[in-house]
């Protein structure tokens, strides 16, 4: 009895026991005198379609021992829960102060420009199991290019990387030139792009 989401992949019985089944239902046999514990086989159960965690149970039921006498023995089996780790390592959204970005859940790498010395990133995580770390929070802005990466993680592990390429405008003033020269005694023809001026 498998919980929802999970179907059984195969049923291999340990080398000792012989027989089949199907649908679930399995009929096997062995000629060893079996006492205490021991292994009749594995159950190989497999996840369908997890976008996101799940809790989930596997359960035997209606399992009957017979021994040489063919005298029946119910068994009583405990059920085993399960817990199928989240696989979604996105975000939902990329907020970035002083800039815009068009966000897209699988787009991972972002240009925008920035007029500010500095801005705070914010990662809006899609799913709430998944783990986000790296460049959050408030990051100070060098002129020209800024690269920041936030890396997502699933509940199992899986990284996904988002890439924040951001450039601070420059609009620092370029002009580097004296608008006079004067001495205390003696003159100067000054002009703006002579650089070497003799005087006596």
């Amino acid at each position: 009895s498998l919980g929802s989401n999970l179907t059984l992949e195969n049923v291999t019985s340990s080398s000792e026991w012989q027989g089949n089944g199907e649908n679930g239902v399995y009929d096997l046999y062995t000629e060893t005198n079996k006492t205490k514990g021991f292994n009749i086989g594995t159950f190989t159960v497999k996840a369908n379609n997890i976008t996101s965690g799940l809790d989930t149970s596997i359960n035997l039921k209606d399992v009957v021992l017979s021994d040489a006498e063919f005298n029946e023995h119910n068994i009583n089996v405990i059920g085993k829960n399960v817990r199928i780790m989240s696989t979604v390592n996105t975000l939902s959204n990329i907020k970035v102060q002083g800039g815009s970005l068009n966000f897209e859940e699988n787009k991972t790498e972002y240009n925008l420009s920035i007029d500010s010395a500095s801005t705070t990133i914010e990662a809006v995580k899609k799913d709430d199991k998944s783990t986000v770390t790296g460049d959050i929070g408030t990051k100070e802005l060098k002129y020209g290019l800024n690269t920041f990466n936030i890396v997502v993680t699933s509940e199992s592990g899986l990284k996904r990387t988002y890439t924040l390429n951001i450039t601070r405008t420059d609009n620092r003033s370029n002009v580097n030139t004296l608008s006079d020269l004067q001495l205390s005694s003696g003159t100067i023809n000054y002009k703006e792009n002579t650089l070497n001026y003799n005087v006596t």
